[in-house]
């Protein structure tokens, strides 16, 4: 999936111009992020306090912004894992972390080319998670239990336990005493999957849908679309150029957790050897640990593609910016990735320097 797509603006025509701004949204700083959804979720208002550079600000009474919390936490954990749409869309409750971990296995089977890996979370972003699952999904089962919507459902498959393999991966058995691996079951196939949590029928998706469905992954494309045209009527009202249009997607959010990853990588092991500006970038090669970290938390299949992707756009920064100045202060990795927006133009930054 492209970075987006930008749109040139004619008076009542809105015309196709990928070949303006190809792959120009593909990276978002995390100020800009934190815009797009704070106006285009979560239906602040916003103020122009730049040329080029907006802030939210209280609340638009004109917007009807429904799903809150859980688009919100949705997208904080996309911009914070790195995952793909299919792979955050399609887990199950029982496949999140515990809550002192940081990490857990992400299955084959909604993995892309189906090979399981393992994915990491900041403490954080489950918290998030956590507030969502307890307040927002839980409403929304009490929603259906209600109204009777999951007596409706034919082809459910009750599970009447969810247990460890000795390989790590995780197995549910139905109430017909079938074993069933989680590590392969595809995606449609999981938001079949019901079990009985806190004394009630509930569906084992994670993400469910206001009737207290699961959420098909497919359909979050919506919700990003909705949020970028909330964002550009917002900042348009201001006197926005067409030119200012930010287009957000599942995969821009993904693109801009690697290449944070990949800056905060790049200091850390300069801080390491004890790198210096004195020593060159050269090749890259002597970041290889790097660009094999980030190939395996995105999931590519070789480093090469890696390392073609974010190594460019890291050696654009200037070396005193990644690995401090001269005083030998280096900046954090939200300001550096913002260094980033000032020289490349497929680095969106709406807000300004972050801080």
């Amino acid at each position: 999936m492209p970075g987006g797509q930008g749109a040139t603006r004619v008076p009542g025509v809105r015309v196709n111009a990928a070949h303006i701004r190809k792959e120009r949204d593909r990276w978002v700083v995390p100020g800009t992020y934190r815009l797009w959804r704070d106006v285009g979720l979560r239906g602040r208002g916003v103020e122009r306090v730049g040329h080029t550079e907006w802030r939210a600000c209280g609340e638009d009474e004109s917007s009807r912004v429904r799903n809150t919390m859980r688009n919100t936490a949705f997208t904080d954990f996309l911009y914070s894992t790195g995952l793909r749409v299919q792979e955050a869309g399609s887990l199950l409750l029982a496949e999140l972390p515990a809550a002192d971990n940081v990490e857990a296995r992400l299955p084959a089977a909604v993995a892309k080319y189906s090979r399981a890996r393992t994915w990491y979370a900041a403490p954080t972003v489950m918290r998030t998670i956590g507030s969502y699952v307890t307040a927002a999904r839980a409403a929304a089962v009490r929603r259906a239990l209600r109204e009777g919507r999951y007596d409706a459902i034919e082809d459910i498959i009750w599970v009447t336990e969810v247990r460890r393999t000795r390989k790590g991966t995780l197995e549910a058995v139905s109430d017909d005493g079938t074993t069933m691996s989680l590590n392969v079951l595809k995606p449609a196939m999981r938001r079949r999957l019901f079990w009985t949590r806190n004394g009630h029928p509930e569906p084992m998706a994670l993400w469910l849908n206001e009737g207290g469905a699961p959420f098909y992954h497919e359909s979050w494309i919506g919700v990003f679309d909705a949020a970028n045209e909330r964002l550009w009527a917002a900042i348009e009202a201001t006197g926005a150029a067409p030119s200012d249009e930010l287009t957000v997607t599942p995969h821009s959010l993904r693109f801009s957790f690697a290449l944070a990853l990949t800056v905060q990588l790049h200091q850390r092991l300069d801080a390491a050897h004890g790198w210096d500006d004195t020593v060159a970038y050269g090749d890259g090669s002597r970041y290889d640990e790097v660009f094999r970290t980030v190939k395996d938390v995105l999931g590519h299949r070789s480093v090469e593609t890696t390392r073609d992707i974010y190594m460019p756009r890291v050696q654009r920064l200037r070396f005193d910016r990644i690995f401090g100045s001269a005083t030998g202060k280096a900046g954090s990795t939200s300001d550096l990735v913002s260094e980033l927006a000032q020289d490349l133009v497929e680095v969106r930054d709406l807000t300004g320097r972050d801080t």
